[in-house]
């Protein structure tokens, strides 16, 4: 049974919004203006918030490009007009973010890993690269313990000469 069936209501949604809980009525009444990297985002989110939603994209930097365009922060996106919209999805476009941002960094890991350098080997390992102590950490030890385990068995079959 559906909920507008058990309402008693037709599947339009008009009259399902009538009756729809809270947590309901400001997605069905809302229209999507901001498309930008296969997002979609609806009329009462804030500016902000949907900005940071992009991965590459922190806090600072959607500060930034809000400043850029003068939007405050907490204004909704669906009080936007097209012309900001078309500007902000402009400069969204021409920015280093979601899959192209994963790719690079996963490039620069490679390449660290290529190259044999220590933090290559660290990433290879799986465990922290940038000096964290390993010493007492309960994710970290076990790691270390893996990885012992291979060397061992490695080493173990070296000597049988298999």
């Amino acid at each position: 049974m559906t909920r507008s069936s058990y309402w008693g209501l037709t599947s339009s949604k008009e009259s399902f919004s009538k009756f729809a809980p809270h947590s309901l009525q400001p997605i069905l009444k809302t229209t999507s203006k901001l498309k930008a990297s296969c997002r979609t985002y609806f009329a009462n989110t804030f500016s902000q918030t949907s900005l940071e939603t992009f991965y590459g994209i922190g806090h600072q930097h959607s500060s930034r490009i809000l400043a850029k365009f003068s939007i405050f922060p907490r204004a909704t996106v669906g009080s936007l007009s097209n012309k900001t919209v078309t500007a902000l999805t402009a400069e969204l476009s021409g920015m280093t973010i979601e899959n192209e941002l994963r790719q690079k960094k996963q490039d620069n890991i490679r390449r660290l890993r290529d190259m044999g350098s220590y933090r290559g080997r660290r990433h290879a390992m799986g465990l922290p690269v940038r000096g964290q102590r390993t010493r007492t950490q309960v994710c970290d030890a076990g790691r270390l313990d893996g990885i012992n385990d291979n060397i061992l068995i490695i080493s173990r079959s070296r000597l049988r000469g298999s």
